[in-house]
């Protein structure tokens, strides 16, 4: 481990015994303890509108990745953009899509970088999270969004999660969750991690993140809460070029804060009436000495929104007005650029009976000058026996962002008059659970993107339309102390951003070894065909595609867990065979990777 890394340490750790003590919090585990890791935090309300399950922090201790982008590779209706190399920026969309088409939203808070639209999934810990869901216009200009809800304390013990871990030539991980209620009517919640990767010599692939979040619950009186959220985070990373790849150096910075009151104004039907403000900055930059560029975009985000909840016998509505004012600015931009966006959403459900509802969402958004965006879904869910049927169509739209319209740094220029993106969504969903030990699911699906925003001999501009469909399935048996689950996809399009086939299969065993060590045992197998090659510019901070293909490629890994009482020892692996792995154009890598650690619960 570098020094630098070593010293970045130091206060994390200072920190947290600090806020050991402050707190009066005991370090001694509970042998006997009955409570159980998967149960710290509420079962969490349906999320409005939610609906696909892509993740529960119960699924984390199979999870043989490293990273919050990594639970999609058991999703085969969205795709992963990697650079295939330890603590490179990771980002996530819809299949086929780009990822500044999806929108990433943490505890209600838009997470993408307002001035290019993407989001770093590496500025998020799995370790942290609750779940992550599937939700379609979740307040961003994006059709569809990653919805991720971060852990809260529920009880009244004090819970400290702790990892530590090493491998691949020093890279380390520290995470660390702290929760507790204070007080009758406080809740306190802190976390963060720092990761470090000194990399090769010979090569520009070092790494280093640091990440802090904390959150505040207040029960003001009986009918009003306050809940405060921060987040900070620091990244600097080196992208190592192959072929004809840029080699460049990757910074990013931000924080948000956000501040909301909740108002029970009818405590028997739930409804509640929310306002809220929050703040969100972005700094990120890209630069390298062999290719002379180096690129700024700092975007700023205030936002005001006030939601009301409304119940009329089987039907729960929702609306939202939200106001935010957005500045942009940096080398490649001018310094007075400034955005406004209005929106108002309503979602209203309708429940048929306890398992079948029906649901509808419309949203209207006004940015600046641009004509009005009009963008709708219908959905219904039915349920019957051992069948579960799910149908939605989603008409949205898409403002340009500042890069494609206001972007000037060497040849690239965005351009001021584009039409807004049009996304057309159909999709139908049958699950079947047989019996106790087996569940069936099978999705069909189709897309249609209009008026595409896409990068023309350095300029933006609209381009063709481009439509796909997808056939994709996944089936679950669990028997014994096994579970066996596996899914895939089929992709019929003329241009395949994703592959046009994939597979995934994982296989996990769970059971008590000497009735003292519960041993947790899964392994991995991804297969990915060949697809229309996928390129990325530093200078744009932009994916897109272009000619030629990339390969198809097979990962295989591993992990064991042997839990004792409250700590949890581990040990992965990740692609055992020294498969390459190349997504982007010119970023592969062939290593296999290994990592061991523990993860350790204290209770009070």
């Amino acid at each position: 481990m570098n020094q630098l890394y070593r010293t970045r340490f130091i206060p994390f750790f200072i920190s947290f015994i600090f806020i050991q003590n402050i707190f009066g919090q005991s370090m001694d585990i509970m042998p006997d303890s009955t409570q159980s890791d998967s149960t710290v935090s509420k079962k969490e309300n349906n999320v409005f509108g939610a609906e696909k399950n892509y993740h529960s922090f119960n699924d984390l201790i199979n999870t043989t990745f490293n990273g919050f982008s990594d639970v999609f590779r058991r999703d085969a209706t969205v795709q992963v953009f990697d650079f295939m190399d330890l603590g490179q920026p990771r980002f996530v969309a819809p299949i086929n899509m780009f990822p500044h088409q999806a929108g990433s939203v943490v505890d209600g808070v838009t997470r993408n970088e307002y001035s290019n639209g993407m989001f770093n999934t590496r500025h998020i810990s799995l370790d942290q999270v609750e779940s992550i869901k599937e939700r379609s216009m979740a307040g961003t200009s994006s059709p569809q969004s990653f919805y991720a809800t971060q852990r809260k304390v529920a009880g009244d013990d004090a819970y400290t999660r702790l990892k530590f871990y090493e491998g691949d030539f020093n890279y380390t991980d520290l995470d660390i969750l702290f929760a507790r209620k204070y007080t009758e009517n406080l809740r306190i919640g802190l976390a963060g991690f720092n990761k470090g990767y000194d990399g090769f010599a010979t090569i520009n692939n070092a790494h280093t993140s640091v990440n802090y979040n904390a959150y505040m619950d207040y029960q003001i009186n009986k009918t009003t809460r306050a809940e405060f959220n921060f987040r900070l985070n620091h990244e600097r990373s080196g992208v190592h070029k192959n072929g004809q790849a840029s080699n460049f150096s990757y910074a990013g910075d931000g924080d948000t804060y956000g501040l909301r009151f909740i108002f029970s104004t009818d405590t028997l039907s739930g409804d509640d009436v929310v306002l809220g403000f929050r703040v969100n900055n972005a700094r990120h930059k890209n630069r390298s000495r062999a290719d002379s560029f180096r690129v700024e975009q700092n975007s700023q985000d205030y936002g005001i929104y006030l939601s009301k909840d409304f119940s009329t016998g089987k039907n729960r509505v929702k609306a939202t007005f939200n106001i935010n004012n957005y500045q942009v600015w940096g080398n490649a931009f001018n310094n007075d650029f400034s955005d406004t966006r209005f929106s108002v959403n309503l979602d209203d459900r309708y429940m048929l009976n306890k398992k079948s509802r029906l649901a509808a969402t419309v949203k209207i958004e006004q940015l600046n000058n641009f004509d009005p965006n009009i963008s709708a879904s219908v959905a219904s869910d039915f349920r019957y026996a051992t069948l579960s049927t799910r149908l939605k169509a989603l008409y949205s739209r898409r403002y340009p962002n500042p890069v494609e319209r206001a972007f000037s740094y060497g040849p690239f220029r965005g351009k001021a008059n584009l039409n807004s993106e049009t996304f057309v969504d159909l999709s139908f969903l049958q699950s079947w659970q047989l019996n106790s030990l087996l569940y069936l699911e099978t999705e069909l699906g189709y897309n249609q993107i209009r008026d595409e925003i896409v990068l023309i001999n350095d300029q933006f501009a609209n381009g063709a339309n481009r439509d796909w469909g997808y056939l994709s399935a996944k089936a679950n048996l669990d028997f014994w102390r096994i579970k066996l689950s596996a899914g895939g996809h089929l992709l019929a399009a003329d241009q395949t951003v994703s592959a046009r086939q994939s597979f995934w299969g994982q296989a996990s065993y769970h059971d008590y070894w000497f009735n003292t060590i519960l041993i947790d045992a899964t392994a991995n197998l991804n297969w990915y065909s060949r697809h229309d090659a996928v390129y990325y510019n530093p200078i744009l901070n932009r994916f897109y595609s272009g000619a030629g293909e990339n390969a198809s490629y097979m990962v295989l890994g591993f992990k064991i867990v042997g839990t004792v009482s409250d700590a949890e020892l581990f040990l992965e692996m990740n692609n055992l065979l020294k498969t390459e792995m190349q997504f982007i154009e010119g970023y592969y890598n062939d290593l296999r990777k290994v990592r061991f650690g523990v993860n350790w619960v204290l209770w009070d």
